[in-house]
């Protein structure tokens, strides 16, 4: 019997109601996301072939070219200024030009296949920086910072377009602008959460991200620009 293909595992999802509540925005956002290439790669292999180029947390063009060869990504994307691939990973460039790792993965967390767990395991190596095998309060900051900003400034990107279906530039703009006017009440409320705790073992950080519905959000850009729309008012 041949293996089936990789899920995306216990994953969080909108519901029905939440759906239904959503603006048209940010139902054009969602279905883009279901659309777009890295939803049909599987996050381990993904991971594995981006490590297997990156150095020091970072992808210079040629490495990210590699890597997607790797995993059979049509490399025009990278190269054509209306591709969508070509608009996202701009936004993910630091001033050096070169693609930051750990945004990049952010996104294939939010879209790709592949076990729930795999993607939490990956979540806490790289925001436990210091590799106490503890998630301290100032990292878990720096990983709801970056996942804010992937879910709600980067990867809406990939929905600008012509015609039915796709946000104009203007709209991609406007919906960035007002949505991430949340994230500070937003970090303060989850930050809160998180005290808590106080700080968080290997373990400790898995189960809650499974399980707890204070922060297992967190995995779904859907739901986290859902969480930041509440901050908005």
């Amino acid at each position: 019997m041949g293996a089936c293909a990789p899920k995306r595992e216990e994953a969080p999802l909108p519901n029905a109601a939440q759906i239904q509540k959503m603006s048209p925005q940010d139902k054009i956002i969602m279905q883009n996301e279901n659309n777009y290439v890295f939803s049909r790669l599987d996050f381990k292999e993904l991971s594995k072939s981006i490590k297997s180029e990156s150095i020091d947390g970072n992808l210079s063009s040629s490495q990210l070219k590699r890597a997607f060869l790797d995993l059979e990504i049509n490399l025009d994307e990278l190269s054509s200024p209306e591709s969508s691939t070509f608009k996202l990973l701009t936004k993910i460039k630091n001033e050096k030009k070169l693609i930051e790792v750990r945004k990049l993965m952010l996104i294939a967390i939010f879209l790709g296949k592949g076990k729930l767990s795999d993607k939490i395991e990956w979540l806490f190596r790289q925001y436990d920086i210091d590799a106490s095998e503890i998630l301290e309060y100032n990292e878990f900051v720096t990983m709801i910072d970056e996942i804010f900003d992937v879910a709600a400034r980067i990867l809406p990107v990939i929905s600008i377009g012509e015609g039915v279906g796709s946000l104009t530039k203007e709209e991609y703009d406007e919906y960035s602008a007002r949505i991430i006017i949340g994230k500070n009440k937003a970090q303060r409320e989850l930050t809160e959460n998180f005290k808590v705790l106080e700080s968080v073992r290997h373990n400790d950080f898995v189960k809650i991200m499974a399980e707890d519905v204070r922060f297992q959000f967190l995995l779904s850009s859907t739901l986290v620009r859902e969480y930041l729309r509440k901050f908005t008012d």
